[in-house]
């Protein structure tokens, strides 16, 4: 671990050198905001590593606590198996005084029993002490030499940082003779560009007026037409190419320009899916949008009527004068019943047609249902 802190102060403290020296040629500057952003980096960074030391020392306590804590637990039952040997010894003392002298020898045995156990037991106490006593001493020294190494990195950042704050301020004065210098040379570049400005339109306005002069007098010499064009077009509002043609003889010239914008009206055309736009230039459809249809079986954008719903099954009677809606195979949350089926208008809902269809919120019926049976619509 010492040694990656020592690795990372060491890339720090050359990253701070490198810094220093660009920091103090002549020929580049750092602003303000770069010095304070870079210390702030720094600042940064230092909580960074108290959190880093910290985490440290509180994952080195845990190991060290666990360790502690399973040799006191180990301490705590050698203390009981003492406290049981003592109450059993006790006891035998008590059987064997009340019995014959001749069980002393007997007496004896256990009480020497008991006296190496209870002293194999202390000397275990006493090791597991003297290893508490060793882990906590090895933690404290970890904790004392992270402590140091932070401490060391913390004091080499604060030098670099009072470094930076002191090159910021022999900075500030030629930053500022640069701006203001800078500021001059573009007040004055603004003025000459104005007014080669107003050259360059003096200049194209005499052009356009000797050309169109020309132009007149070319005319006059061949006896043709003066050009009349219409307005510019193109094929679509995103292409680039535009042209137009004379009004009289119908030439065409070309020109590239900015695409135009999409104009779309408020009209929506639709099939039986979904709608769209078209554009009032061009005629370019806009990306088509799926209906969605409310309670009366219109779509909420485009009104359009709902087509019926595929999955519902339909019976024709035998005469085929009319049809029955017999039961529903979907997972739509909305459908419309069909006006007719096969020719013959649907004039009927089956019982138990719809029976357990959870999912419906809404069911659309034409007006040419005119009977619906009891349980159609069944725990839906």
């Amino acid at each position: 671990m010492k040694r990656v802190l020592s690795t990372v102060l060491a890339i720090i403290m050359v990253a701070s050198a490198f810094l220093m020296s660009g920091c103090m040629k002549k020929e580049n500057y750092y602003t303000r905001t770069d010095i304070d952003s870079f210390i702030n980096d720094l600042k940064q960074e230092i909580e960074t590593k108290n959190s880093d030391l910290t985490a440290k020392i509180n994952d080195i306590k845990t190991e060290y606590d666990k360790s502690i804590a399973v040799l006191n637990a180990e301490i705590d039952a050698n203390e009981k198996d003492i406290q049981a040997l003592t109450e059993a010894y006790n006891q035998k003392v008590a059987e064997l005084t009340l019995a014959d002298k001749e069980n002393a020898n007997a007496l004896a045995a256990h009480k020497q029993a008991y006296d190496t156990k209870v002293a194999e037991l202390n000397s275990k106490i006493n090791t597991n002490q003297t290893k508490i006593s060793d882990l906590q001493a090895e933690m404290a020294d970890k904790i004392a030499d992270l402590k140091a190494e932070y401490q060391a990195e913390i004091n080499s950042i604060n030098t670099l940082i009072g470094e930076l704050q002191a090159a910021d301020l022999s900075n500030q004065a030629a930053i500022k003779t640069l701006t203001d210098a800078y500021n001059a040379k573009m007040k004055e570049l603004e003025a000459t560009d104005k007014a080669n400005k107003e050259n360059l339109q003096q200049l194209t306005d005499t052009y356009n007026a000797k050309v169109a002069e020309l132009e007149g007098q070319l005319s006059e010499l061949l006896n043709c037409h003066v050009h009349e064009y219409g307005e510019w077009e193109s094929d679509s509002c995103e292409d680039t190419l535009y042209y137009r043609a004379c009004l009289t003889c119908k030439e065409v010239v070309w020109k590239y320009d900015t695409a135009q914008e999409h104009t779309y009206g408020e009209e929506y055309l639709y099939n039986s899916d979904c709608h769209f736009k078209k554009c009032k230039n061009c005629e370019k459809p806009t990306e088509p949008d799926y209906h969605t249809f409310d309670e009366t079986g219109f779509c909420t954008d485009c009104h359009a009527p709902m087509t019926p719903t595929e999955g519902i099954t339909y019976q024709k009677s035998d005469d085929g004068t009319y049809a029955t809606a017999t039961g529903y195979t979907g997972a739509s949350q909305i459908i419309r019943i069909a006006d007719t089926y096969n020719g013959a208008p649907v004039t009927s809902i089956e019982s138990s047609a719809f029976i357990n269809c959870t999912g419906l919120t809404i069911i659309i019926i034409t007006d040419s249902v005119t009977s619906i049976g009891d349980t159609a619509f069944y725990d839906c």
